[in-house]
């Protein structure tokens, strides 16, 4: 199964609003870790979605995958608006 993590919130505004964000989340990605699922994330520098994701690798998940949207000019010529799924990298 593929679970899906929606954002993006940045991580520091989620810590204003409750300071253990992060152990709970570093705690929820270690837990779909061993579930043996894939992700999927919207990719956001500092968002709470890289931050589960980088959980998620450190504690041996198996696959991260990125939604994109595709380049505006592509979505007006198919006029269509679509995601593509690429494997998960840690600079973007």
């Amino acid at each position: 199964m593929r679970i899906g993590i929606i954002g993006p919130s940045k991580i520091e505004y989620v810590e204003e609003i409750n300071p253990e964000a992060r152990k709970i989340i570093a705690e929820t990605a270690k837990i779909t870790a061993k579930s043996n699922n894939e992700i999927a994330i919207t990719p956001d520098k500092g968002s709470v979605s890289e931050f589960f994701a980088q959980e998620f690798i450190k504690n041996k998940g198996k696959k991260v995958w990125e939604v994109l949207q595709r380049k505006r000019n592509q979505r007006e010529k198919d006029g269509e608006v679509l995601v593509i799924s690429v494997p998960f990298s840690t600079s973007f």
